[in-house]
């Protein structure tokens, strides 16, 4: 569920994957402990590193993240992310502020709507990155204030008729508005603890476990953004390879010293979009021989 936030979805996950291993022990007759092939795209490839690192650990919403435990790793064999905004992705900063177009899935998200969806903040860029035109030093994008003082997205001044909408049983504007501002507050924490979370260093992976990355190196991508206090909107001012929602060098999650946390085992580059790339063959195909070369019994 991509309205919640991101931590809750692994431990639904785990739910999965438990069940999943009982049915196949069930049929086999053997408790022999069972590792899955898994492939993620977008979002999800978060959801399934989270779950790789935490297990079903919920963020404690305290000082620090969770404890690394890799509980999520003794299930996994290959961990196969498409796509996936690692380091963030510049569109959510403008589907905070502007909402969710619709589509044949689902309805339009105004700005207050989305804006009380945990995951929606927990898929920003990271401040070290530099990703808004503000001057020389980072912005962080995860500061209350940030978005307070430019009057952008759940708590912004002229959304007070969607706030009314979605708090129809609170007749101040002044209360709604206390109360948008708390959720804000509330989100934009958790997703610091979630980045956090995933950002650490990834201290004795099991040696088992295999990271694969399909990462789009052939749109034009916003790299940076720009804006002012009251704008409706933000402005792209600088553009990259990616995917055109998802930078190459996001889905890599690579640092400014050129390198990744992550231990990936390979790296491919697709042409496609953040979407049509589940449709690449090149992608499929990669997918299959990936699947093939395992030397394991497959399920």
């Amino acid at each position: 569920d991509w309205r919640r936030s991101l931590d809750e979805c692994a431990a639904e996950f785990e739910a999965f994957v438990l069940r999943a291993t009982h049915f196949l022990q069930t049929q086999r007759g053997s408790h022999e402990p069972i590792r899955f092939d898994v492939v993620a795209h977008s979002m999800g490839g978060l959801v399934l590193r989270y779950f790789l690192r935490y297990g079903g650990q919920l963020l404690p919403y305290d000082e620090k993240p969770p404890r690394l435990t890799w509980a999520g790793a003794a299930h996994v064999e290959k961990a196969v992310i498409v796509g996936t905004p690692n380091a963030g992705s510049l569109k959510m900063v403008d589907r905070l502020v502007e909402g969710i177009p619709g589509n044949a899935l689902h309805p339009t998200y105004g700005p207050v709507l989305v804006g009380t969806f945990p995951s929606g903040y927990q898929l920003l860029p990271r401040g070290r990155h530099n990703p808004c035109e503000a001057g020389n030093a980072p912005v962080d994008l995860l500061d209350p204030d940030f978005w307070l003082a430019r009057d952008w997205g759940l708590t912004a001044s002229w959304l007070d008729t969607e706030r009314a909408r979605q708090l129809p049983g609170v007749d101040s504007p002044t209360e709604r508005l206390a109360i948008a501002e708390d959720q804000l507050r509330k989100c934009l924490r958790g997703a610091s603890l979630f980045q956090q979370a995933m950002d650490g260093p990834v201290e004795n992976p099991p040696p088992h476990l295999e990271y694969h990355l399909f990462a789009g190196q052939g749109q034009k991508t916003p790299r940076r953004f720009g804006g002012k206090r009251g704008d409706r909107a933000v402005s792209f001012t600088d553009f990259a390879q990616g995917d055109g929602t998802v930078l190459a060098t996001s889905a890599r999650m690579l640092e400014s010293d050129g390198h990744s946390p992550i231990p990936w085992h390979t790296v491919t580059a697709l042409k496609s979009s953040h979407m049509d790339m589940l449709k690449d063959p090149k992608l499929l195909l990669a997918i299959l021989e990936l699947l093939a070369t395992d030397r394991r019994a497959r399920i």
